[in-house]
């Protein structure tokens, strides 16, 4: 019975996601950024405030995560509450590892184009709209009736990486060169060794097996994946928007 109950409710659960996540694939930014007909120096501004402006994400992916694994054992959710907290102890490496690559592809750009950058100056400016809009749905969650729905945010990003990092790294060194990878530490530790597929799969069984117990669970987890889906879709047109602006100043 609960076998039974548990595949229909994840088909469900799949189908309320299957809009979204054509949404996500249909995104104009991520079709431009993977075409290998893109302009060498626009990849390169992607790739560089992709970076930048991800910073304000990643800096508080350990906060995010400990507090709802903290809410989730709360509401007896010990699992989901020990997935999570792996997540928050892994934030703090992929933070640095997104700083060390902001830092690296500011450097490089500066070697290579006039117009000095200042990595320090790109790294403390305002949050982007789409950033601010991924912040606004993590604490609405991590502070809302159902922290455990940070599992759906967690599962539908990491899924993004696993379906289109390896596509975009494959892009950057085509477009860039190879030398670029001494800048892709970030996408290419989660990429290269299936790290981001093996948490999207982990964490999308916890969220069947919550589903199972509880069908109620259903709306909000489809409601979290949802709108962190539309919000890094906003992410990304906000990194090809700043990048296109500097693009053409340097056309100028």
């Amino acid at each position: 019975m609960l076998l039974g109950t548990a595949t229909g409710d994840v088909g469900a659960y799949e189908a309320r996601l299957r809009p979204p996540r054509r949404r996500f694939a249909s995104n104009a930014s991520l079709h431009e950024i993977l075409s290998p007909a893109i302009e060498p120096a626009l990849l390169e501004l992607f790739l560089l405030h992709f970076c930048v402006l991800g910073v304000g994400i990643t800096e508080c992916i350990e906060s995010w995560s400990r507090r709802a694994g903290e809410r989730s054992r709360a509401l007896s959710l010990d699992e989901v509450g020990r997935l999570l907290g792996e997540r928050a102890q892994s934030a703090g490496q992929r933070h640095r590892r997104l700083l060390h690559d902001a830092s690296g592809l500011v450097a490089r750009w500066n070697t290579r184009f006039r117009g000095l950058l200042d990595a320090r100056r790109l790294l403390g400016q305002p949050p982007s709209p789409g950033v601010l809009r991924y912040r606004k749905l993590q604490e609405a969650i991590v502070t809302g009736p159902a922290p455990f729905a940070e599992l759906a945010i967690a599962c539908e990003i990491e899924r993004v990486l696993s379906r289109h990092g390896s596509d975009f790294v494959r892009n950057c060194i085509l477009r860039l060169g190879p030398e670029i990878v001494e800048c892709l530490h970030f996408l290419e530790d989660d990429v290269a060794m299936d790290v981001a597929l093996g948490r999207a799969i982990t964490n999308q069984r916890e969220i069947e097996r919550l589903i199972a117990v509880d069908p109620d669970r259903l709306g909000p987890l489809v409601q979290a994946g949802t709108v962190a889906l539309d919000a890094y879709a906003a992410f990304l047109d906000d990194c090809l928007s700043f990048a296109t602006v500097r693009a053409q100043r340097l056309r100028a």
